[in-house]
């Protein structure tokens, strides 16, 4: 479960900007009327920075076969805005698209205590 809502995080701040503005101002809240507050959000999660990855076509049509290029052994699981995580199996090179709705998805490829993730498009 723990796993799940991280993942849900995840997604909201990949598809929200990591710097935001929050306006604030009034009587006895600290602050001066009018006055401009930014705050950072961020995650600790063990991220992939390599770029050994691609998936293509992307943006694919609904229905068409997305093809996975990985150099290393790896999980690999689609997820969806909704945070709703669908397994995709070990070392594939291809999957279809037929049962999944038009949208937005996460790749995620876990390689050992490692993610990686790469967004794609069902149009």
């Amino acid at each position: 479960m723990k796993m799940k809502n991280i993942q849900l995080l995840f997604l909201i701040l990949l598809f929200a900007s990591f710097q935001n503005e929050a306006y604030k101002g009034g009587e006895g809240d600290g602050f001066a009327q009018g006055e401009l507050i930014r705050f950072t959000t961020s995650i600790e999660e063990n991220i992939s920075k390599e770029s050994n990855l691609s998936i293509f076509p992307n943006p694919v049509i609904q229905g068409e076969t997305v093809n996975i290029e990985s150099q290393v052994s790896a999980e690999f699981s689609l997820i969806n805005t909704n945070g709703n995580t669908f397994y995709l199996g070990t070392d594939i090179r291809q999957f279809s698209t037929a049962e999944l709705a038009k949208g937005s998805y996460i790749l995620q490829v876990k390689k050992g205590d490692t993610f990686d993730y790469r967004k794609l498009l069902v149009l």
